[in-house]
């Protein structure tokens, strides 16, 4: 925003000249004029633009019969974009196979606001995403973003002449895997079950060896919960077996 500065002159045509004062007849809201000096100011708002305001300046002598005169003139104010704000985010920690959801908020300046798009930065980790219209972030970490440190920045656009942006980056910390603790082991109709404890959201691998070299897989789950089952259907098929519990790529 700018501010207008003019300087208004007036001159007594007495001998002796009287003392001037000046006042405004007409005005848009916000300037000022100083009685004495004929300085005037005045710093359109946000709203005020774009508009056409004429000002009128009064100017009067301190004479027996005071006189006056008058003149009018008018200022043109512009529409200029302004760069659309974006709140701070704080830095997030995350369990790994936990979903992050956050809303990013932005807002526009100008009067009436522009259209705002959210993007995300160049460097953004894998599987990360951003909801172009409403800002809303997502993302789930997979076991091969464990331990792991990502910085993200969050691009926020108006549709203003011309576009402008902004932008603000935070660090999202994903801790490391929780260990794979077997809870229980049963043999069931000939099914052998294990009960697992691990993190949630992340693919675990139930594989099986009658040598301990070999490994197969023989089911992948996606754990829903922290807490869950992984079966070896064809257990009665083998006079014995090796188990074991691994994370899925």
């Amino acid at each position: 925003l700018t501010t207008l500065v003019v300087t208004n002159t007036a001159t007594d045509t007495n001998i002796l000249a009287n003392a001037l004062s000046f006042s405004l007849v007409a005005a848009p809201t916000g300037v000022n004029l100083h009685p004495n000096t004929g300085v005037l100011t005045w710093t359109p708002t946000e709203a005020q633009g774009p508009s056409t305001n004429l000002i009128t300046v009064r100017v009067t002598d301190d004479g027996s019969t005071p006189l006056s005169d008058t003149r009018s003139f008018t200022v043109v104010v512009n529409e200029v974009n302004s760069p659309p704000e974006l709140m701070p985010i704080p830095d997030l920690t995350i369990r790994p196979g936990s979903r992050l959801i956050m809303t990013n908020m932005a807002y526009d300046p100008d009067i009436p606001p522009n259209i705002l798009t959210m993007s995300l930065g160049t460097g953004a980790p894998v599987g990360a995403a951003i909801d172009a219209s409403n800002g809303l972030f997502t993302w789930q970490p997979t076991a091969a973003q464990a331990n792991s440190t990502n910085a993200v920045t969050v691009w926020v656009t108006d549709d203003g002449s011309p576009p402008l942006s902004n932008s603000t980056t935070f660090r999202v910390i994903v801790l490391g895997l929780s260990p794979i603790t077997l809870a229980s082991l049963s043999l069931t109709n000939q099914q052998f079950r294990l009960g697992v404890s691990a993190d949630s959201g992340i693919s675990y691998s139930l594989q099986a060896s009658t040598n301990l070299e070999s490994w197969i897989s023989l089911t992948t789950v996606n754990a829903a919960d922290a807490d869950f089952e992984l079966v070896d259907t064809n257990a009665a098929d083998f006079p014995y077996r090796f188990y074991r519990v691994v994370v899925s790529p």
